[in-house]
C-alpha cells in the first residue's frame, strides 16, 4: 500500500493495518525438512526391538525444560528436538511382538493421509464448510453401513474415539427413551433411566452414565455366562423386572462385539431379539471387533450386528489405521438428530438440507472435526478390502494358533477360546501349578520380564479375579513364528524365576 493510500485511510477514519516486516510473515512453505526421509526413517525401524523404550521422566524430558522462546529456531532443529524425545522414547505399535492393549500398528499410507488432512485443513461442520472432505466421509460411512448390514437410510460420522462414540449413542438412546421433554427440562421426575451392560463392557459406558447425570448407578450390570459373554437369560430377567417397575425405564442395552479384555462377542441375535421385544435401543460396542467386518472369513462372527440401533467401530484399533478415528453409525439417524441438532444463525447453510448438505454436527456433541476419514479412505482404496481383510483374518489365525500351542502344553492353561484375535492364558509352573497365589505371582512377573526383554509387550487382565496373560494380535507384521517365540520366551523367564 502506497503512502497516498495510507493517508486516505487515515482521513476517512479507517484504521491503518500495522506494518509487518517480511521476516515476521509465516511462509506457506513448510521448510527444508524432508518429510519423506523423516517418515521413512521411522517406518524403517518400526519392527525393531525393543517394543517399548522408556526411561526416567527427568531424563526423557530433559530436552523439553526450556521456556517458550520469543524467537524461533530452524525447522530441522525443532524436528531434531522432538525426535530426541518423542521419536526416541515410544511404543512401537507395528512391532510383531506388540500384544498389549488394542493398539493399531498404522499403515504406510497413514503419514500421507494425515498430511493431506492437515494441508487441506477442513472443518467438517457441513458440506458448505468442507464440500469434498464431507463427501469422502459420507462415502466411508456408506461403505461401513453396507459391511455391517445396516439398512438404507442409516448414517454416521467419524469422531475422535470409541468413548465419544459410545457416549453419543448412549445419550441418543436415553433421550429417545425419555422423550423430548428430557431435552428441554432435563431428567426430572418420572422413571429413572437405566442402561444395561455386561460386566465385561468398556468403562466408557459407566462414564457416559455419569456425564448424563445418571451416576454409576444408572448402569445395571448383566451377568456373563461361563464363556464370559452376556448371559441372555439374565438380560431377559433384567428387562422383565424393569418392565414391571414404574420407577425404572431401560433406555439402552450395550452389547460388545469384541470386549477389550478377552475379545468376547456377546450373543448379538438373541440380545437384539429381547431389545426389539421390549422396545429398547441396542448399542453394539464394536470398537475393537468391528474390524472383523472387513474380513469375509470373520464377518459371520459378528452375526446380529446388523440389528443394532447404533454401532461403534474404531479405525485406530484392529482396522490398522493410525490414531485417531472412530466410526459411529446409527440405524435411524433422526433419533440422534432429535438430541444433538441445533440451529444457530452463524451455522446456517441455507434451506437445502439434503443428505449431502445438512450439517455434520447433529449426530454427536462434536462440532469442529478434522477430516479423519481421509486417511481411512486413502488406505482402503489403495490396499482394497481383500488385502486388509486377509491380514485381519491372519491375526485371528495367529491367536488361534497360540491357543492350540497352549492347549497342547502341560505348563500352560487356556483361559478363553479366542473369538477374534485375543488369546488369554496362564502359565502353570510345573512344581507349583496347584498353588494359586504362586501361579498368580509368576504370571505377573512374566509380564514384567517380557517388557524388559524388549521383544514382546503383553498386558495382563483379570479373569475370575485372577491375573492372566493377554495376547492381542493387531499388527499386520505378526506371524505364527512370533507365537512360537513367545511361548519359548515365557518358559525361559519362568525357568529364571524358578531358580530364584
Amino acid at each position: 500500500m502506497g503512502d497516498g493510500e495510507g493517508q486516505m485511510g487515515a482521513a476517512s477514519g479507517a484504521p491503518n493495518p500495522p506494518a509487518l516486516e517480511e521476516r515476521y510473515r509465516i511462509p506457506l512453505e513448510a521448510g527444508t525438512v524432508s518429510i519423506d526421509a523423516l517418515v521413512d526413517g521411522i517406518l524403517a525401524h518400526a519392527t525393531d526391538s525393543p517394543v517399548l523404550r522408556t526411561g526416567a521422566v527427568q531424563s526423557v524430558g530433559a530436552a523439553l525444560t526450556i521456556e517458550l522462546p520469543d524467537t524461533g529456531i530452524p525447522l530441522q532443529a525443532a524436528v531434531d528436538e522432538i525426535m530426541s524425545v518423542a521419536g526416541t522414547y515410544y511404543r512401537k505399535n507395528a512391532h510383531p511382538g506388540m500384544f498389549s492393549y488394542v493398539a493399531s500398528p498404522g499403515l504406510p499410507t497413514d503419514p500421507l493421509g494425515h498430511a493431506l488432512t492437515a494441508a487441506l485443513n477442513q472443518n467438517l461442520t457441513g458440506y458448505m464448510g468442507a464440500p469434498g472432505a464431507t463427501l469422502v466421509e459420507r462415502t466411508l460411512i456408506r461403505w461401513l453401513c453396507a459391511l455391517a448390514g445396516l439398512p438404507e437410510g442409516s448414517d454416521g460420522l467419524v469422531v475422535s474415539g470409541g468413548s465419544i462414540a459410545n457416549f453419543s449413542a448412549i445419550a441418543a438412546a436415553v433421550h429417545r427413551g425419555l422423550g423430548p421433554v428430557a431435552r428441554e427440562q432435563g431428567i426430572q421426575g418420572g422413571p429413572h433411566p437405566v442402561i444395561l451392560a455386561a460386566e465385561s463392557a468398556h468403562f466408557s459406558v459407566q462414564r457416559a452414565a455419569i456425564l448424563l447425570g445418571l451416576g454409576r448407578a444408572g448402569v445395571e450390570v448383566v451377568e456373563c455366562d461361563e464363556t464370559h459373554r452376556m448371559d441372555v437369560e439374565a438380560l431377559a430377567r433384567k428387562l422383565d423386572e424393569a418392565a414391571d417397575d414404574p420407577g425404572r425405564r431401560v433406555c439402552c442395552v450395550v452389547a460388545s462385539a469384541g470386549t477389550t479384555a478377552m475379545g468376547v462377542v456377546d450373543p448379538l441375535p438373541e440380545i437384539a431379539a429381547l431389545c426389539r421385544q421390549h422396545g429398547v435401543w441396542l448399542h453394539v460396542d464394536a470398537a475393537y471387533g468391528g474390524a472383523a467386518l472387513l474380513s469375509d472369513a470373520l464377518r459371520e462372527r459378528l452375526c446380529g450386528i446388523e440389528l443394532a440401533d447404533s454401532l461403534t467401530v474404531d479405525l485406530h484399533k484392529w482396522c490398522y489405521l493410525a490414531f485417531d478415528g472412530s466410526v459411529l453409525l446409527y440405524r435411524d439417524p433422526e433419533s440422534a438428530r432429535e438430541l444433538f441438532a441445533f440451529e444457530a444463525d452463524y451455522a446456517r447453510y441455507g434451506n437445502d438440507q439434503t443428505a449431502e448438505t445438512r450439517t455434520c454436527f447433529d449426530l454427536s456433541p462434536e462440532v469442529s472435526r478434522r477430516s479423519r476419514a481421509l486417511p481411512a479412505y486413502l488406505a482402503w482404496r489403495h490396499y482394497g478390502l481383500d488385502v486388509l481383510g486377509r491380514n485381519i483374518q491372519h491375526n485371528a489365525e495367529c491367536a488361534q494358533y497360540l491357543a492350540e500351542l497352549v492347549k497342547a502344553s502341560a505348563d500352560f492353561e487356556l483361559v478363553t477360546e479366542p473369538m477374534l484375535s485375543i488369546c488369554c492364558f496362564r502359565y502353570l509352573p510345573p512344581a507349583s501349578k496347584d498353588d494359586a497365589s504362586h501361579v498368580d505371582w509368576v504370571n505377573a512377573r512374566i509380564v514384567e520380564r517380557l517388557a524388559l526383554g524388549g521383544n514382546f509387550l503383553l498386558s495382563s487382565t483379570l479373569v475370575n479375579e485372577r491375573p492372566v496373560l493377554r495376547v492381542c494380535v493387531c499388527s499386520h507384521t505378526t506371524s505364527a513364528r512370533h507365537m512360537d517365540e513367545l511361548v519359548l520366551e515365557i518358559r525361559r523367564i519362568a525357568a529364571v524365576l524358578a531358580e530364584g
